[in-house]
């Protein structure tokens, strides 16, 4: 087994241990999170890592989030993906959709197929996990829209839910 492979499989056990540690909860421990994504970095890149989550995460599989690395003042994304419901976890550098383009092809779809006026805009969250299937919602004047993600890299399904008249 590599050395990556090793360092890969020992954060999944230690942030699995440090989870289940914590008793009933139903949300991941994010200080344990950033201590191993932490560990797990320096011991690759060599150098001092810092990692930030969000707290409040609710431990499920499949309900991956996003924490932010710094690495010298230089600041990354670290997807961070829930292999089960008991705090097991696996970290990658996948980046989350981009939303600046999701937002224009939402607003395109609007003056296209939905008919809506130019100019009406779109805003989308900003760290959605890229996975295909995976929906969300973006926002606009005329109302949401549910957005699917095709192939979970770049192809998008738009939706249009009026606001109410």
């Amino acid at each position: 087994m590599s050395r990556a492979r090793r360092l890969v499989v020992l954060a999944v056990v230690l942030v699995g241990l440090a989870l289940g540690a914590s008793g009933c909860t139903k949300v991941v421990a994010d200080e344990y999170v950033e201590r191993v994504g932490a560990d797990f970095f320096q011991s690759g890149a060599g150098a001092k890592v810092t990692v930030h989550c969000p707290a409040g995460v609710e431990m499920r599989i499949d309900n991956d989030f996003f924490c932010t690395t710094d690495f010298y003042g230089r600041h990354g994304t670290l997807l961070v993906r829930q292999l089960d419901d008991y705090g097991h976890v696996k970290f990658t550098r996948e980046q989350p959709v981009a939303h600046a383009q999701v937002e224009a092809d939402a607003e395109a779809y609007l003056r296209g197929q939905a008919g809506i006026p130019t100019g009406t805009r779109v805003r989308c969250p900003h760290r959605v996990v890229p996975k295909e299937g995976r929906s969300f919602t973006c926002r606009s004047a005329v109302g949401r829209i549910r957005v699917v993600q095709v192939d979970g890299v770049s192809t998008f399904h738009f939706e249009l839910e009026r606001h109410a008249s």
